[in-house]
């Protein structure tokens, strides 16, 4: 019998405040929470990827790797991206975030 324990990942923000007084904490390390695992290039560009472990392809990875997400002053968390990821919905992405918190 095995018994398994899901680790949780540190979370790792970065603090903004807008001219208006409004404060966010973004959060930086999104893909490793998400289960985003990329390998780059010297130049920048992505060598492989693979979500969960399973290959992806590079498109799809740098369209989950561009998701944002961000905790308000409320503690909400918010998720935007600029396209429609096509491997996870934004609440699936959510989610996986929220459960690191």
């Amino acid at each position: 019998m095995t018994t398994e324990t899901a680790q949780k990942i540190t979370v790792i923000t970065e603090d903004w405040t807008g001219r208006n007084g409004q404060h966010r904490r973004y959060i930086q390390n999104v893909p490793e929470l998400i289960g985003l695992e990329l390998d780059f290039y010297k130049t920048g560009n992505v060598c492989s990827a693979r979500l969960d472990g399973i290959g992806l392809s590079h498109a799809k990875a740098t369209e989950l790797a561009s998701v944002k997400a961000w905790i308000d002053d409320d503690e909400q968390l918010h998720v935007q991206t600029y396209g429609t990821p096509r491997e996870m919905t934004l609440d699936e992405i959510a989610s996986r975030i929220s459960k690191n918190l």
